[in-house]
């Protein structure tokens, strides 16, 4: 019974190991399109328009928002400003943050 259970375990842990430590999760592109939302960090927002966020709290955007990741973006960008932003090294913190791979500014809808 103990040489099953730690057999099971071993498995488990291998797995564990191998899938953290995936080139393949180091190499995904990921992409967002927002607005900006905050400017020192830069704070992307999706699912929102300016008119559902402005004067609201960053608590209180966060809970509106579909998604939110922050972004060090050598570019000067304004406030409520539309982009597509391609991105690698997420974390898995909310609001999430994120390596600029590309920025692109959208125009307006």
């Amino acid at each position: 019974m103990q040489a099953k259970r730690f057999s099971v375990l071993s498995i488990l842990a291998t797995l564990l190991l191998l899938s953290a430590c995936s080139p393949l999760a180091e190499e995904t592109d990921w992409d967002i399109e927002g607005i900006i939302a905050q400017t020192s960090p830069y704070l992307v927002v999706s699912g929102v328009d300016r008119e559902d966020i402005e004067g609201l709290s960053e608590q209180e955007l966060l809970e509106k928002a579909d998604d939110a990741i922050y972004f060090g973006f050598e570019e000067d960008l304004d406030l409520y400003e539309r982009v597509r932003v391609t991105f690698t090294g997420i974390n898995d913190s909310y609001p999430a943050s994120g390596e600029v791979d590309e920025l692109e500014r959208v125009e307006e809808r």
